[in-house]
């Protein structure tokens, strides 16, 4: 019964929120979430759109997150979903901005 709540973002330049969420994404293939609570990304899914072939990195407050230990990412249709898994959340409090490398062409 816990859907989870998906917030798209648009893969080019360009800023925008959705509730607690802002994001900015300054070039195509860098997008910068910024949150003022990491709890507002509990439940929630980034769905990123158009999608490139691969993503090169995904840091919180420029650490580098642990693909399938701390996050999660699915590729489909087009675009993909990253998902912050129980993990990530037990060593974090505070806000922060979240930062998505890719590959856009």
């Amino acid at each position: 019964k816990n859907r989870m709540q998906q917030v798209h973002i648009p893969n080019s330049a360009g800023s925008g929120s959705s509730g607690k969420i802002q994001w900015l994404v300054s070039t195509p293939g860098i997008v910068r979430v910024e949150l003022q609570d990491i709890n507002d990304l509990f439940n929630t899914t980034l769905v990123l759109e158009p999608w490139p072939d691969r993503i090169e990195g995904i840091s919180w407050n420029n650490r580098e997150l642990k693909p399938d230990e701390e996050v999660r990412l699915e590729f489909s249709n087009q675009k993909v979903s990253i998902a912050l898994l129980p993990k990530f959340f037990q060593g974090e409090t505070t806000g922060g901005a979240l930062q998505i490398i890719d590959f856009y062409r």
